[in-house]
């Protein structure tokens, strides 16, 4: 984040907590690789010596499926690498860029409650509120999927995506299409068609907004291949390898039709689009204590 003067403003930073969280789902969450039961999160805690506090989350699942980071990691990344990285001023290693967006994003957002101001006000937007997707993962019957496609349209989501992989992709896309024929709707594999990528032709005719991540990450020409040869766009997911670069502009607001919630790149011809905003090296700043807590919580979501 950069001031008005055009000075780096990260204020300083008294102290990290790290919190383990356990968030039970109120619906289970499968898809390609594995059933999620229970969302483990790594939320990250920033203090800043005047009382100001800001809050990060790490996004990584609590095995390393699609990537290779995972909840357990990411703590130990944190607490041994990064959080001490943030307190003495030093540059942390960048190979766990989840753990890091934790980490950085809790420095954001300590900066801008200090500023008063939203992240949106500090990317110059103006709207209040951002159209949201929906995630839903494989269901027992059609019918299940169907009733909650329906609940999520009715609590305003714009767009739909499906978790979907070989022997659960066209039923119930063509379900949910035929059902709602004008409703935004995408698909998300997380590279489970890399044994049989023939059978993508089967949804290229469901008007997708996207297909994304079709074939396993590391595949990235095949990736390609395939968003050359099919009508819908393919979108590849933060599992795909691009290394970490250095700051960047932050992107533009996405246009009022766009789904805020779909941020893999997405690319009609290639494998393009992935824009990362990481923060700017921190300035000094005293080396205070660090401390950890691995709690659990109750919380349904």
């Amino acid at each position: 984040m950069v001031s008005d003067d055009g000075a780096t403003a990260v204020g300083d930073l008294e102290a990290v907590e790290l919190r383990w969280v356990r968030l039970p789902l109120r619906r289970p969450l499968r898809s390609s690789h594995g059933t999620e039961h229970v969302r483990e999160v790594v939320l990250v805690r920033a203090l800043g010596s005047d009382g100001a506090e800001g809050w990060g989350e790490c996004s990584a699942l609590s095995r390393p499926t699609y990537t290779h980071e995972h909840t357990a990691g990411a703590f130990a990344v944190l607490r041994d690498e990064l959080v001490p990285a943030a307190l003495a001023g030093t540059e942390a290693p960048r190979t766990h860029p989840m753990a890091s967006a934790a980490m950085e994003c809790a420095r954001v957002d300590l900066y801008l409650r200090r500023s008063g101001r939203s992240l949106a006000e500090a990317l110059g937007g103006t709207r209040t509120a951002l159209p949201w997707t929906a995630v839903l993962g494989r269901a027992d019957r059609l019918g299940d999927l169907l009733e909650a496609v329906g609940e999520a349209v009715e609590a305003g989501a714009a767009m739909v995506k499906l978790k979907v992989e070989p022997g659960w992709d066209s039923s119930p896309l063509s379900a949910v299409r035929h059902a709602l024929p004008d409703l935004a709707l995408a698909a998300d594999a997380n590279g489970a068609y890399g044994e049989d990528p023939s059978r993508l032709v089967l949804l290229d005719d469901l008007g997708l907004a996207y297909l994304e991540q079709p074939l396993p990450a590391d595949e990235v020409r095949a990736s390609a291949t395939a968003a050359a040869e099919l009508r819908t766009p393919v979108a590849l997911d933060e599992g795909a390898p691009g290394g970490w670069p250095g700051p960047a502009p932050a992107p533009p607001p996405p246009s009022s039709g766009t789904p805020a919630a779909s941020s893999a790149g997405c690319s009609r011809r290639g494998w393009g689009g992935r824009r990362r905003w990481p923060w700017p090296p921190p300035t000094p700043s005293p080396c205070r204590p660090t401390w950890a807590r691995r709690t659990a919580t109750s919380t349904t979501t």
